[in-house]
């Protein structure tokens, strides 16, 4: 598996002039986060000989290793080829979206109205799994991969599309018994919530918003209150264009 190879073994894959070997590997190495693959990707990412969804990619991971170029950005945000444009325009670090009427939150009929229309599911795995914008690999898991802070998602397009919607619009209104946020208080003043995942003795293991592991000894804590909204966060969508949702809706769509 991937997270078996060494970040020269994954770059080296490049070479193999596969597409999905080359857009596996990158997305490894965006998982990864190692900047020492940076030049690599970024070669991938201006080669014009290479195909369209690898350089999207490129885009993808440099973006999250921090290490994009923007003037590289600019140019393929201006380019022809709208997959690159896009991907280019959402790792820009001073993006900015026009903001659409938008109905409430709470009208879901009307969104499905709005996001009607052609979708592009890889555009939305690749938003889903942009930690820059909605972050939903950080606590959500598909086909084996992400973080299992929030439910897996790997077959959620077996369900409704409309509760699909709901639930990204309205996270907190049904939240399963064992998804339970709990509200930490300890005894230096600090406070966060997470989802309780292992006691051990004295030891108590939460996961963060942000899918990461805390620990908490008993002689620590001030107090502990349960939460009636979900850790997953309000105005989720409020970072991304109404094409950027259609696409995330389609990716979650075609999860069977």
């Amino acid at each position: 598996t991937s997270n078996k190879l060494k970040t020269e073994q994954l770059t080296a894959l490049f070479a193999e002039d596969t597409t999905l070997l080359s857009i596996e590997a990158l997305r490894a190495l965006k998982d990864r986060g190692d900047a020492k693959a940076a030049p690599s990707v970024f070669a991938l990412a201006r080669d014009a000989k290479q195909p369209v969804a690898v350089r999207a990619q490129a885009i993808l991971t440099l973006s999250v290793l921090g290490s994009s170029d923007a003037a590289l950005l600019r140019e393929l945000a201006g380019g022809e080829n709208d997959d690159l444009a896009q991907e280019a325009k959402r790792a820009l670090p001073d993006r900015v979206i026009a903001k659409s009427k938008r109905p409430a939150a709470t009208d879901t009929d009307a969104w499905l109205k709005l996001l009607e229309g052609p979708a592009d599911t890889a555009a939305g795995r690749r938003i889903f799994e942009n930690t820059k914008l909605t972050n939903c690999s950080s606590c959500h898991r598909v086909e084996g991969r992400g973080a299992n802070v929030g439910p897996d998602l790997s077959l959620i397009g077996r369900t409704d599309r409309k509760w699909i919607v709901e639930s990204i619009l309205q996270p907190s209104a049904v939240v399963a018994p064992h998804f339970q946020t709990w509200k930490v208080e300890t005894t230096d003043g600090k406070t966060f919530t997470g989802l309780l995942v292992h006691t051990n003795l004295d030891e108590s293991f939460y996961l963060n918003e942000k899918g990461l592991r805390v620990k908490v000894l008993a002689t620590d804590v001030s107090e502990i209150t349960p939460l009636k909204t979900s850790i997953m966060p309000d105005g989720l969508l409020d970072a991304l264009t109404d094409r950027e949702i259609r696409d995330l809706v389609a990716y979650l769509a075609a999860r069977k």
